[in-house]
């Protein structure tokens, strides 16, 4: 049996029968911790969860999408601050951040001013955390 996967070929997946390219990826349970910071409603959680990983806490400000979140991620904690008003330390330890920033300023639709704007600073935030 041939395995593939992420990052680890043994870890991850393990090439079982037929499906997307002829191959079905059978999940396994990996029980990794990870947080996911600028969680939008959960598009790359879910990818991630699919995957095997933990979602154990997740922030998201826009309160327009929390509900759906929420019901789209019932285990994970919602911390639904301003990413600029916690701190680092109030996250709890995982191996791993995943995160969208929010893409407003570097878009093509908007105005382009990228670091110049503060929302595009904003994925400062997550650089920190792996640091403590």
């Amino acid at each position: 049996m041939k395995t593939l996967g992420l990052t680890d070929t043994n870890s991850i997946y393990n090439h079982n029968t037929i499906g997307y390219d002829n191959i079905v990826y059978e999940k396994k349970n990996t029980n990794v911790d990870i947080v996911s910071l600028f969680a939008g409603c959960g598009g790359l959680d879910l990818g991630f969860t699919k995957a095997g990983f933990n979602i154990i806490w997740a922030n998201e400000f826009d309160k327009e999408i929390h509900e759906t979140y929420k019901t789209n991620h019932p285990k994970t904690h919602l911390d639904t601050r301003d990413i600029r008003s916690v701190d680092s330390t109030e996250i709890p330890d995982c191996i791993g951040i995943i995160g969208g920033p929010p893409c407003q300023s570097w878009s093509e639709a908007g105005k382009q001013r990228g670091i110049n704007d503060s929302r595009g600073q904003l994925f400062f935030r997550i650089y920190p955390c792996p640091q403590r």
